[in-house]
């Protein structure tokens, strides 16, 4: 199969291999499971993140932009889920764009709570 299956906290998703390739992660369990690997268990992400995260993979790997959402606790899901997936072009973007509207960083949030 082209796709791998992912089970996020509200349900499964498929995701073309080449595009879970841009994820650290995915690509190393790609990597060591081979094309056995069927179901990767995200259960800390909604499928609406990670489409959403992989929608930016796609934008920024053709140099677009793309308007973030302007709600500061879905940036933070966002940059989180792309730190967990290992996707630094979008963890960096996001980070930086959440730097902007609040003075922190995601790192910090993590830490100060």
């Amino acid at each position: 199969s082209d796709a791998i299956e992912l089970m996020c906290s509200d349900g499964k998703c498929f995701l073309k291999k080449s595009i879970a390739q841009y994820s650290g992660l995915l690509s190393l369990m790609l990597e060591d499971i081979g094309p056995d690997l069927d179901i990767v268990p995200i259960p800390n992400m909604s499928i609406s993140t990670v489409k959403l995260i992989f929608k930016l993979v796609e934008t920024y790997s053709r140099d677009e932009e793309y308007k973030l959402p302007e709600d500061n606790e879905k940036l933070l899901e966002i940059a989180l889920g792309a730190n967990y997936l290992d996707i630094r072009s979008v963890y960096s973007k996001v980070d930086a764009e959440y730097h902007t509207r609040t003075q922190k960083h995601v790192i910090e949030m993590l830490y100060s709570s």
